[in-house]
């Protein structure tokens, strides 16, 4: 049996020269072949499609060719190759784990397709956005944007889209233990996929399937699902028969089949050789597997040698710690308890930097068991007591994402009904706006509309929030002891911020059908004071403390927002410096508007006349008093500033009374507010 296995390895190498990796890797090197004789959107796309087919096989050259992709379609102004080259940028930041950064491109993606009504750009930019939130490990933003991808994908009448966002939302549920769930969105795109005949996607969809029966424990319905895949064998891709013999693999060692499981694991890492693919994860099993049927040996050196790799290629913590785990394992099944210590507790000092508490649990055990072993039970009990507590808080957490993931997707699924309605509304507005006679009626109308809109929104949500302050004070007393009640405090900033971004897309349709430059720059200007606002739902969205603001974060925020809505012609340096001030919500609204019109107003008029400048931002707090100073190195204020009647100076010393303020306004080498105020519900600083 063992020669006739080697020798089905050995027949592997020769006969399978990877046609797969020669056919892409020939495919990349006509393209580059091509770029000389291309120019304009042409060559764009090409190197768009370079960016996003080099990330399976080389990610410097996918961020290289993505990056010029951008550069070179924002130089011709080509809005969908635009819209691409920002998702593989994001993709490339992804690729080195920058999330934040991904988050960013992929966020300007939607931005840029929404203008354009791209519903293709749209669609990957919000799988982007899901994906990028999954990672971050905030599960209920992710199916959202799955959720958002599907409709979207649905409108194209695209199969294979709606099968990829299935299959998102499906991973998402697996992820956080919604197993069912999960079969059944899996199921769906599986059909799918079965319909198209896609035999790639079809495969992606029974590997799935199988793990989460395979996290079930239910080895007969992985195998069920692995069968069917074992059946289209003939045509898969290497990558595909690569999965297929590692869950075989993890099956048999579930079942105790242990010279199978070796077996299964050495297909899988002979096909990935062949494709020149790392097999890491599968090497971790092979090293797992040694150790469990005790040739102790062969374990620890293959786990040596996968962490030595990890380490090297710079894979992310999480896979070194399951490394450093696994060594410490086996030391300890070795009874060298002194060497199992000393790993755990560099496991347990990585996994504390990365807040990763169940791999911190993980080697709190080892440590707690290695110390017992020692003699040193004395030193044992705060890690088996700090082992415990995060077990169980651990088992809360999952819990507590499984119900935020099923609110999410039950949300998305109502909402479909709202926005179909919200649509047919807008239409029949839309309607009636094409049957005015004079377009100035209809301007007047929109923008005293959308102003008192916003006021009275202002005006209601303020009194609401200082007569309901008492009990949302209890509420965050509670908060960690009745998580439904942050779920529900959640839920309707997460409306509050939707509301507000439904208001804003209106203003941005209406704004189209208006030929009037002085209406457009009226209809822009409340869109930004909406986005002020609806930046602070959002940062209360996704904040532990549901009624605080983090105004470091916040002000780069939006900042970063009103510098890419006005694009002021002038090189303009931003500097913000403020320390991590939180601020309760009734100071953070007023104090939002306050800074979005100062903002706005230095970026709309202040540089248009020379070709640099700079525009400071600092937020302090000296005890109980706060002082916001906005200053830039433009042309200043007009002398008879005052007496001008601008909205956005009247609005700013309006909430100025509002926040029981003090404005300070001179003119010296630009225009310098300095704005004291205090505030009775302080928050404190960290």
């Amino acid at each position: 049996m063992k020669q006739s296995f080697q020798f089905l390895l050995i027949l592997l190498f020769c006969c399978s020269t990877c046609p797969d990796t020669i056919f892409a890797q020939s495919r990349l090197d006509s393209l580059e072949q091509q770029l000389p004789t291309l120019s304009g959107k042409e060559h764009v796309d090409v190197l768009n499609d370079l960016g996003f087919n080099y990330a399976f096989h080389s990610i410097q050259k996918a961020k290289h060719y993505a990056f010029k992709g951008l550069n070179e379609a924002r130089n011709i102004d080509y809005k969908e190759g635009i819209i691409r080259a920002l998702i593989n940028v994001g993709y490339s930041h992804f690729d080195y784990n920058h999330l934040d950064s991904a988050s960013y491109y992929f966020l300007e993606a939607r931005k840029s397709a929404l203008e354009i009504d791209d519903q293709t750009g749209l669609a990957n930019s919000l799988n982007a956005l899901g994906t990028v939130m999954k990672s971050k490990g905030n599960y209920p933003e992710a199916v959202r944007y799955y959720k958002e991808a599907l409709n979207t994908q649905e409108l194209l009448n695209s199969t294979s889209g709606m099968a990829s966002a299935y299959n998102n939302i499906g991973d998402v549920m697996r992820t956080v233990g919604n197993f069912d769930t999960a079969i059944s969105y899996f199921l769906n795109a599986l059909k799918l996929n079965r319909g198209q005949n896609d035999t790639r996607r079809i495969a992606l969809n029974l590997i799935n399937i199988s793990w989460v029966y395979l996290d079930q424990q239910n080895e007969p319905m992985t195998k069920k699902y692995l069968a069917q895949l074992d059946e289209m064998k003939s045509e898969l891709k290497l990558s595909n028969l690569a999965s297929m013999h590692n869950m075989y693999g993890l099956v048999y060692i579930k079942e105790q089949q242990f010279d199978k499981a070796l077996e299964q694991f050495d297909l899988a890492i002979a096909y990935n050789d062949s494709l020149g693919r790392n097999s890491l994860s599968i090497l971790h099993n092979k090293a797992d597997l040694y150790r469990r049927i005790k040739a102790y040996d062969k374990a620890l050196n293959l786990s040596q040698k996968v962490l030595t790799q990890k380490l090297e290629i710079g894979r992310n913590q999480e896979s070194i710690l399951m490394s450093m785990d696994l060594i410490s394992d086996i030391y300890f099944d070795m009874h060298r308890y002194d060497l199992a210590l000393e790993n755990a507790l560099k496991a347990y000092q990585l996994a504390d930097s990365i807040k990763s508490r169940e791999r911190q649990s993980k080697a709190a055990d080892v440590i707690a068991q290695s110390y017992a072993q020692l003699g040193q039970y004395k030193a044992a009990w705060p890690y088996k007591e700090f082992q415990t507590t995060v077990r169980d808080s651990i088992y809360n957490a999952k819990k507590v994402e499984q119900q935020e993931a099923m609110l999410a997707l039950y949300e998305a699924e109502q909402n479909e009904k709202t926005i179909a309605l919200q649509k047919a509304n807008l239409e029949a507005q839309e309607a009636s706006l094409a049957l005015s006679k004079s377009k100035n009626n209809q301007l007047t109308l929109g923008v005293i509309a959308t102003g008192l809109l916003v006021m009275i929104f202002i005006t209601g949500f303020i009194k609401l929030r200082k007569s309901n302050k008492l009990l949302a004070l209890k509420n965050q007393q509670i908060a960690a002891r009745d998580h439904e009640k942050e779920v529900l405090l959640k839920e309707i900033h997460h409306r509050v911020k939707n509301n507000l971004q439904i208001i804003s897309s209106i203003l941005n349709i209406q704004s189209r059908k208006l030929d009037d430059p002085i209406a457009k720059k009226a209809v822009a200007e409340g869109r930004s004071r909406i986005k002020s606002m609806s930046l602070i739902h959002e940062k209360l969205y996704s904040n532990d403390q549901m009624s605080v603001i983090n105004m470091k974060e916040y002000i780069e925020e939006l900042s970063s927002y009103l510098f890419s809505t006005y694009k002021p012609a002038a090189e303009v340096k931003k500097s913000i410096e403020t320390s991590d001030l939180k601020l309760d919500i009734d100071t953070a609204i007023p104090l939002g508007l306050i800074l979005n019109e100062l903002v706005s107003n230095s970026l709309k008029y202040a540089f248009n006349h020379t070709k640099d400048g700079e525009l400071n931002i600092s937020l302090s707090q000296d005890q109980e008093t706060f002082t916001l100073k906005v200053a830039d190195s433009g042309a200043g204020l007009p002398e008879n500033y005052m007496k001008v009647k601008n909205m956005g100076l009247r609005l700013v010393n309006s909430l100025t009374e509002q926040l029981d303020g003090i404005l300070d306004v001179k003119n010296e080498n630009g225009a310098h507010f300095t704005l004291t105020f205090k505030t009775k519900s302080l928050a404190g600083t960290n």
